[in-house]
């Protein structure tokens, strides 16, 4: 089955009723083709995330339980990416506070070629 866009919410509140294997398999298959659309080189991450995901949902006691779970794995996600480009940020304003209006120059001995 191919699906260019999710169903209208009301489709998806009838299958969480009345055909929870059906959504489950609506939500791989779009998981999938999601995946497949990404770059190569982003597929094999893209595939060992979801895989986290999955497992974190199996592990979870519920739906409730499954949501925070994921949340969580967002949450530590985020902070990690804060936490890079927070270090980024420093490193680059120390660099900017040696010269803030022009780049550092060093001397260096220029050296004549031979031919």
């Amino acid at each position: 089955m191919k699906y260019d866009s999710l169903p209208d919410f009301d489709t998806l509140m009838a299958m969480a009723r009345q055909d929870p294997a059906g959504l489950n398999a609506l939500k791989q298959e779009m998981t999938e083709a999601l995946i497949e659309q990404a770059p190569a080189e982003h597929q094999k991450r893209l595939c060992g995330i979801q895989f986290q995901i999955d497992m974190e949902v199996r592990r979870s006691k519920g739906p409730v339980d499954a949501c925070i779970r994921v949340s969580d794995m967002m949450h530590d996600s985020f902070g990690q990416l804060r936490n890079q480009l927070t270090e980024l940020t420093q490193t680059r304003s120390d660099y900017s506070a040696e010269s803030p209006t022009t780049p550092v120059l060093r001397k260096a001995q220029v050296l004549p070629f031979s031919f």
